[in-house]
């Protein structure tokens, strides 16, 4: 099913991802430090709803650090919304590290030693938050295979290796 992403004001500069996901809920990605600032009040909404009794995952905590460690790091904040409300939240970051010699990009949750908890927020039951996550990340890993496959195979092709 398609679904129309809602982007309320407090989203914009976010980049919103419509595509088929779990129970009609949207999924946004912000990659925009001033939409991640601006989500505060519906963050820690979120993250009082789901319960969470520390500190590590409201917004003041990855805010302050985004702007600590956030340097030469790109955000990648997942945001889950079933109409206008935000049901979870998936606060990534996507970076390039080297792995033997080879830089690659990695996408992973907002954490380092001076963070002791790194978890994706759910605010309500049920499993079509998750899902929602898995779909979108299940696309972009694919079609990013594709394309790292397509380009690698015109790379070899056009060396004359075979």
């Amino acid at each position: 099913m398609q679904v129309t992403v809602a982007t309320p004001a407090a989203m914009q500069g976010a980049a919103p991802l419509a595509q088929s996901v779990s129970q009609a809920c949207s999924v946004e990605i912000v990659t925009d430090a001033s939409a991640f600032e601006r989500l505060e009040p519906e963050w820690n909404e979120a993250v009082e709803r789901a319960g969470i009794a520390h500190p590590f995952l409201r917004h003041e905590w990855l805010w302050t650090w985004w702007e600590c460690f956030g340097q030469g790091r790109r955000l990648h904040i997942v945001i889950v919304r079933a109409g206008a409300r935000i049901v979870a939240i998936a606060p990534l970051l996507s970076e390039t590290v080297s792995l033997c010699g080879i830089p690659v990009r990695q996408l992973r949750l907002m954490f380092n030693d001076h963070t002791p908890r790194a978890d994706v927020i759910v605010a309500e039951p049920g499993v079509r938050a998750y899902r929602a996550i898995r779909e979108t990340y299940s696309r972009l890993f694919t079609s990013t295979r594709a394309r790292s496959c397509a380009s690698a195979a015109g790379t070899i092709s056009q060396s004359g290796w075979r």
